[in-house]
C-alpha cells in the first residue's frame, strides 16, 4: 500500500502586524517585548493507522536573500548533488548536419 502524507506549509508575522486594517509589516525590530519576525512552518499530515509508526517525510527551510533566482540556486545545486545525468550518446555530440540551414 503506498504511503500518503500531507505536508502543508504556512508562514505568519510574530507578534503580527503593525496595522492590521492596511496589512502593513512591522517597519520596526520589536513590537512591544517581542522581536518581529516571520515565522515559517510546515505540517505533516500523514494517514496512520492506530498503534501504528512511521517516519515522517524530512523537509528543509533555507531562507536566503535576493530575488526568485537567488532561492532557486539553491534548489538547483541541491538537485545537482543527488542528481546524476546520464552521458549523453555520441551521436548527440557530433555536428547534427540535418538541421544545417543554408542561406544564400
Amino acid at each position: 500500500m503506498p504511503d500518503y502524507e500531507i505536508v502543508a506549509w504556512w508562514s505568519e508575522l510574530y507578534p503580527g502586524y503593525e496595522d492590521s486594517l492596511d496589512e502593513r509589516a512591522p517597519s520596526l525590530d520589536r513590537i512591544g517585548q517581542h522581536e518581529a519576525a516571520i515565522r515559517f512552518a510546515a505540517g505533516h499530515v500523514p494517514f496512520i493507522a492506530r498503534h501504528e509508526s512511521r517516519a515522517l517525510t524530512p523537509i528543509a527551510i533555507e531562507p536566503f536573500e535576493g530575488d526568485w533566482h537567488t532561492g532557486a540556486d539553491i534548489y538547483r545545486s541541491a538537485w545537482e548533488a543527488w542528481m546524476e545525468l546520464p552521458p549523453p550518446p555520441t551521436w548527440a555530440s557530433e555536428p547534427h548536419s540535418w538541421l544545417q540551414l543554408h542561406i544564400n
